[in-house]
């Protein structure tokens, strides 16, 4: 069953395209955010398209890494610091997301073949 909510990044702040507009505490926002999709999140499909809307080639991540070859030094060191924590926090929320769906695949499967063998029958081996 695929979770609509966990791909629509509307529910994430509206941030600017360009990233000297931006400040921490937006990035801090939009890696909170990112983190509540993750986590609403419920099968491994739904994880892997989030996975690529957050960090793939087209994300907004992405397109913000790409315009740091246009800062001077010191707003490099910010800047990058910034996006590599808020990489940092979706890979691990993504991670620990995926090891979670996978457990509880793992255990709805073991559940559903389950085998009760207390009412197998056991006889003698035949005569020879």
């Amino acid at each position: 069953m695929t979770t609509p909510v966990a791909t629509d990044l509307s529910a994430l702040p509206t941030l600017s395209s360009t990233l000297s507009e931006l400040n921490e505490r937006q990035l801090n926002e939009f890696a909170a955010g990112a983190e509540t999709l993750i986590a609403q999140t419920s099968d491994v499909a739904s994880l892997q398209e989030l996975r690529v809307q957050l960090t793939g080639k087209k994300s907004a991540l992405t397109q913000w890494s790409k315009q740091m070859g246009s800062l001077d030094g010191d707003a490099k060191k910010t800047y990058g610091g910034w996006l590599h924590r808020v990489r940092s926090r979706i890979q691990v929320a993504l991670s620990a997301q995926q090891e979670q769906l996978e457990a509880k695949a793992l255990n709805d499967k073991l559940a559903s073949e389950r085998i009760d063998i207390t009412c197998l029958l056991y006889t003698s081996p035949s005569p020879r």
